[in-house]
């Protein structure tokens, strides 16, 4: 599945024009848990491939590991589209965190709502109480770089949106003249 379309850059990265790239395409480990939802049932996708920051939304784009195989052919649901990319904008996100368990690798896990105005959602609407989460597992111990990243660049995002958020002024009209007074 892809969350959407997705170009290259003139530096070989999938951004728009106006976006700027942050990281260079780290190696990473990805697992995508969907809850159930009305268009099927709970499962996992997992996939390896590259992952970019920019200034706008995190992108991921499966590539084929070395070696070939299929990470995620145990657990495919029959029917269920591959994950091959991930596009996820900041205003989408609503929880991040940075986990050091003690017997397996350090990752992150992105909670997040999938982006239904996009033109090519291809991602299931979790409703309104559940979200879909991102497990994140780079490669060359950079996820904790990774998470200080998105939070920074998820922290200057929100401070943007609220600058260009601004509430009407206030303008008082002059007063109409009071009634006069007849006798």
């Amino acid at each position: 599945m892809a969350a959407n379309t997705i170009e290259w850059g003139e530096t070989r990265a999938p951004i728009h024009i106006g976006e700027k790239l942050l990281t260079p395409g780290y190696a990473t480990d990805i697992e995508l848990t969907i809850p159930a939802t009305i268009e099927g049932p709970k499962r996992t996708e997992k996939s390896w491939g590259r992952i970019w920051l920019t200034d706008q939304r995190i992108i991921f784009i499966a590539v084929k590991r070395p070696g070939g195989e299929d990470l995620n052919a145990p657990h495919r649901v029959a029917g269920a589209p591959g994950l091959h990319s991930l596009i996820i904008p900041y205003d989408t996100i609503k929880d991040t965190s940075f986990h050091l368990p003690i017997f397996s690798a350090n990752h992150q896990l992105i909670q997040f709502i999938p982006d239904l105005a996009h033109p090519a959602p291809n991602l299931p609407n979790p409703g309104s109480n559940s979200a879909l989460v991102c497990k994140l597992l780079l490669a060359e111990g950079l996820g904790h770089n990774m998470y200080k990243r998105i939070e920074k660049e998820r922290e200057t995002w929100l401070k943007r949106l609220r600058d260009g958020e601004t509430l009407p002024a206030y303008t008082p009209r002059e007063a109409p003249p009071p009634p006069l007074a007849t006798d």
